[in-house]
């Protein structure tokens, strides 16, 4: 798997589960796991994380150095 490969799919996940991650904190979407309710705020902060570590990845995808 070429490197640009490998930028653009991860940063393509990284991109959707953080959207995913906003929409449920938005629409207050409960979320649990094994009995223990995840928190809200928990989905605010990782969906952030997640959507810039996506545009990270689609940025180094597009370096002219990548092959």
């Amino acid at each position: 798997m070429r490197a640009r490969t490998f930028f653009n799919t991860a940063a393509t996940i990284f991109l959707i589960v953080g959207i995913l991650h906003l929409v449920r904190a938005i629409l207050s979407w409960s979320l649990v796991v094994e009995g223990l309710e995840i928190h809200l705020g928990f989905s605010y902060i990782l969906g952030m994380i997640m959507i810039f570590l996506g545009y990270t990845g689609l940025r180094l995808s597009n370096q002219k150095r990548i092959k």
